[in-house]
Order: structure tokens, then sequence, then C-alpha cells
């Protein structure tokens, strides 16, 4: 009696150990694969950093290089245009990279000039440079008033396998030369949780990140000392600066258009000068 029992808390010993070395198992994995997490979520956030942070520019912060040729009938001494033949001309502000509506929050016309041309200068195409550097000289500016951005009437589509977001433009021209638009648009791709003022992740599309990986990137280590993890400790003038810069590079791009309004009447042509005949 007294080995059959001896045997049997053996045995129940032994399924003890196997429970105890199975649940230890389990324990192990658990933290493993707890490690594994936190290590893919590291991975993840350092590398949505470096895109976040790197050099290169969001697809929609594009600039137009050519300027545009339009041709008018238009008087040749003023160079005004007749409104008879040329009706206000429509344009789009282009955004790659926008899949809603509610991202692009405002545009503004922060530039308008203008280089008056009449006579034979108004009938002649000049080369992008000259059209450019000429603008740059400029001292004339367009009244705001004659540009309208239609900013309830923006809409998306496909260009192949681009989103893009267009806004229409409609500008009034009223005489020929050289023209710059320079448009500034605000977006909200880039998002601070809770706030800009106190951030404590940040958000690009559906990808976030805790903010305070991005404050402690090297880069921005002149700026101010690091923080650890959950604390919001930031150094205002650092933590501003940051902001700025992602703002900068995430939410605000500018649009540039330039064009040439070239007169496309026949001149009138030149009549030969009075001949007074004298006769004896």
């Amino acid at each position: 009696m007294s080995k059959s029992s001896s045997n049997t808390y053996k045995i129940y010993f032994i399924l003890y150990l196997a429970v105890i070395l199975e649940l230890l198992l389990v324990i192990v994995e658990r933290d493993d694969a707890e490690d594994d997490l936190k290590k893919q979520k590291s991975n993840i956030e350092q590398a949505f950093v470096t895109f976040l942070t790197g050099l290169a520019q969001p697809p929609e912060a594009t600039t137009r290089q050519e300027v545009l040729k339009i041709y008018a009938d238009a008087d040749e001494a003023s160079g005004l245009i007749n409104k008879k033949t040329f009706s206000d001309t429509s344009f789009y502000i282009t955004i790659r990279g926008v899949h809603d509506l509610e991202t692009l929050k405002n545009i503004e016309l922060i530039q308008t000039l203008m280089v008056p041309l009449s006579g034979k200068a108004s009938r002649e195409p000049r080369p992008d440079s000259i059209v450019k550097r000429e603008l740059d000289l400029a001292k004339d500016s367009l009244n705001h008033n004659y540009v309208k951005i239609h900013f309830d009437r923006r809409f998306l589509e496909l260009d192949g396998k681009d989103t893009v977001l267009r806004v229409p433009v409609t500008i009034n021209f009223d005489r020929t030369g050289f023209y710059k638009f320079k448009f500034d648009y605000y977006l909200d791709k880039l998002t601070f949780v809770p706030n800009a003022n106190n951030p404590d992740s940040i958000k690009l599309g559906n990808i976030t990140a805790a903010f305070h990986i991005v404050y402690n990137m090297e880069r921005f280590t002149k700026l101010g000392p690091k923080i650890l993890e959950g604390e919001k400790n930031y150094q205002p003038a650092k933590l501003e600066a940051i902001v700025k810069e992602l703002n900068n590079q995430w939410n605000r791009a500018e649009n540039i258009l330039i064009l040439q309004i070239i007169d496309s009447s026949i001149p009138e042509p030149e009549r030969p000068p009075k001949v007074q005949v004298h006769t004896p």
C-alpha cells in the first residue's frame, strides 16, 4: 500500500512539473511575442519618422515651370483685349496625393504681377526665361478682384495612379502682357494629437507614431534636450520649430502660374508716306 501510494505521488509530482514547465514556456513565448511586437512597433515608428522628416517634399508641393501662352484679339496701340471675342480664362490648381476633399483647408492668392505690353511687343511670343526675368523686376500688380478661386467647386479625380484634387480658378485678363500668380494652399494631411501645443503623437494618413520619437531625433537635439517616453516637458522654442517645419513640409505648399497674353490680331499694314507731286 505504501509502495503504491509512493508511486502515485511520483506520478502527480511529474505531472505537476510538466504543468509548471508548460506555463513557463507560455510565459516566455508571450514575453518574446510582446518583445517582438514592441520591436516591430518601434521599427515602424522609426521608419515613419524617417519618411516624415526626410528631404523629399510631398508630391503636392509642385510648381508649374513653363510659361503658358494665350492668344487674344487686342488693340495694338493700348494692348486692351477685345472682350467680345475673349472671355474670362479658367485654370486648375492641381494638388496631388490628397484623397479627401476636406484635406484642403484653404487657398490664398498671395502675389499678382503684371508687365503690360502693347504694339509690336505684344504680338511676339517671348522665351520663358525672358518672361520670368521681366516679372522678377515687375512693380505693377493686378487687382486681386480679377482672380476668382472657386474653392467650393473643388473635386477629386484620378490622374494615372495618382489621386489629384483640382480647384478651378478664373482670371479676368484685360490687356496683353506677362502675368504671374502665386497661390498658397493649406492642407490637413499631418495632424498632432491631441494638438500642436501639447502633442503626444503625430499622425500622417493612417499611420501614427509617438511624438517624443520626432522630438528626440538627432537633427533636433541642437534645439534642446531629449525627453523620455510619456513626458511632455517640451521646450517651447524647440517644439515650435519642429511643428513649423513639419507643417511647412506637409500642410502647406504653393502653386505658381505664369502666362503671356499675346495679341493675335493682324496689324494694319504700314501705309507708304504721302508723296507730294509738284507740277510746273
